[in-house]
């Protein structure tokens, strides 16, 4: 994996990766239901925070010295909560009990914790997951991940087999203090992964537009808007899925208060967003920046995803590869190298004549920051380098084992 790892680098090095920015509209603001539908205990509603109508500061720093993916040094807190590890053999469930959290159903345990039942939906396991490689996947229990698994009801037929993951709080590291006046949290393990990051189908945009892909609508419980040409081509035809609508990232990792607290944050897609800091913008996107729609207006989210320009100022690569999946990502898809969405798509430019350049728009597909590191010499003997990043193009459906890393603000 590390000499191909090496070799999708040097050809990235062949061509400019670039991002583009998207057009946006403000986001509606959306509340979840996230009370309980039988008995639950003051404890345990209040570790949701269901009794609050505080809409100050709601998550728990934790103590100084705590560590984490940066060390000691760094700030942690705690805030929301998500399924993450999979159940232990002993505990039993009670489906009598139980409430809703937004996408999710949680029942409670013979522990007093509350579970998530869900199936293990990773992509093609023996094709292109860790049977192929020929690396042995198991659940932090011991037991194997199996998307294969099915059983037959009486009643309902052939089941995808399923299994129980603990909600617990979610740890999170503030990136910064300062995000436009406000703290930017990124959690320490990936909380989930398959989402593709558009099946939205729109003939006015780019496969990769990210203000009207399916990520930004999962992540925020947003209604996605197709826009197609009707069957003899004269007429549009606009159709809406509710598919996230109350049912995303934050109304099912947020109680309705802590969802308050959380700021509706500027989201910057400009073309500088897909550099790293003092990398340099090549002349052609800047000649062409206007005329290919390669800056939008900003998105306004609560819930977003870094941009190459973030990732590379606020994380490194020690950092990143600390981040390991929790059970239920695994479970949803996330493959063992991490591969990561970014909110930044590619646009692929190649020379086709002499002095005259073309630009290609190519879909997103996915930009993977692991272990390694790229570096070669220029011509006049200084060293280049940055962070690896393997942007690949191709399928969205085989690039669904991609990553989710949701990053929000909050009040210092």
């Amino acid at each position: 994996m590390k000499s191909t790892s090496k070799t999708l680098a040097n050809i990235m090095l062949m061509m400019f990766s670039v991002a583009t920015v998207f057009a946006s509209g403000q986001m509606e603001t959306t509340e979840s239901n996230n009370s309980a539908n039988n008995s639950s205990t003051g404890a345990q509603a209040a570790k949701k925070g269901t009794n609050s109508t505080s809409i100050g500061k709601l998550y728990k720093e934790l103590p100084a010295g705590t560590d984490g993916t940066a060390g000691t040094s760094a700030k942690y807190v705690l805030f929301g909560e998500y399924p993450q590890t999979i159940m232990a053999e002993d505990i039993i469930i009670d489906k009598t009990q139980s409430r809703q959290s937004g996408a999710f159903t949680y029942y409670l345990g013979s522990d007093g914790e509350w579970y998530y039942e869900g199936g293990q939906s990773c992509y093609d396991y023996n094709k292109f997951g860790d049977g192929y490689l020929g690396i042995p996947f198991v659940y932090s229990d011991g037991s194997w991940r199996d998307p294969d698994a099915w059983y037959y009801d009486d009643d309902e037929g052939w089941l995808r087999e399923t299994r129980f993951f603990k909600v617990e709080p979610i740890k999170w590291r503030v990136l910064t203090e300062n995000y436009q006046g406000k703290m930017l949290l990124l959690p320490e393990v990936i909380l989930t992964a398959g989402t593709p990051f558009n099946e939205n189908e729109r003939i006015d945009k780019y496969p990769n537009d990210y203000e009207t892909s399916t990520i930004r609508a999962f992540l925020n419980g947003l209604p996605l808007t197709s826009l197609t040409l009707s069957y003899f081509g004269n007429d549009d035809v606009e159709e809406e899925d509710d598919t996230y609508v109350d049912k995303g990232f934050l109304q099912t990792a947020f109680s309705e208060a802590e969802q308050k607290s959380i700021a509706i944050t500027n989201v910057d897609n400009s073309l500088e967003q897909a550099f790293e800091l003092g990398e340099e913008i090549p002349e052609i996107l800047i000649e062409k920046r206007e005329l290919y729609g390669l800056d939008g207006t900003d998105t306004q989210d609560k819930i977003f995803l870094l941009s190459v320009n973030e990732i590379a100022k606020y994380t490194t690569e020690e950092q990143l590869d600390k981040m390991d999946p929790t059970d239920f990502a695994y479970a949803k898809g996330a493959f063992m190298f991490k591969s990561t969405w970014l909110r930044s798509p590619s646009w692929l430019f190649h020379n086709y004549i002499e002095d005259e350049t073309e630009i290609i728009f190519d879909q997103i597909r996915k930009v993977n920051y692991g272990s390694y590191k790229w570096e070669y010499e220029n011509d006049d003997g200084t060293i280049q380098s940055g962070i690896y990043s393997d942007v690949v193009t191709g399928d969205e459906d085989y690039y669904d084992d991609n990553c989710v890393m949701p990053v929000l603000c909050v009040e210092r």
